[in-house]
């Protein structure tokens, strides 16, 4: 292939990272949203420090995928710090619903 019609896999996961923890981020702060400002009644609701953890980790997230896009960061460690980020988030958020 030319260099005209070369992928380039760091800006592609860059923004696929940020715009995932992006996600985790609006996720989180709208359920807080939801939480602390309507009068909408849940079944079950989690509790403030594990949506402020989860809104930290996409931060976290954030910055990774902007090492990614200035390709200080290779793609193996991002994924194995991102990955087990998320995982810690999903795990506490499974065990507190048990």
């Amino acid at each position: 292939m030319s260099e005209k019609f070369k992928i380039n896999w760091n800006l592609i996961i860059g923004l696929f990272v940020i715009i995932f923890n992006t996600y985790l981020i609006f996720d989180s702060l709208y359920l807080i949203y939801l939480y602390h400002f309507t009068s909408i009644l849940f079944m079950f609701m989690y509790p403030d420090w594990v949506l402020v953890l989860n809104a930290i980790l996409g931060l976290l997230g954030i910055f990774i995928g902007w090492k990614i896009l200035n390709r200080k960061l290779r793609i193996i460690k991002w994924f194995l710090i991102d990955f087990f980020a998320i995982l810690t988030g999903f795990v506490i958020k499974t065990l507190i619903i048990m």
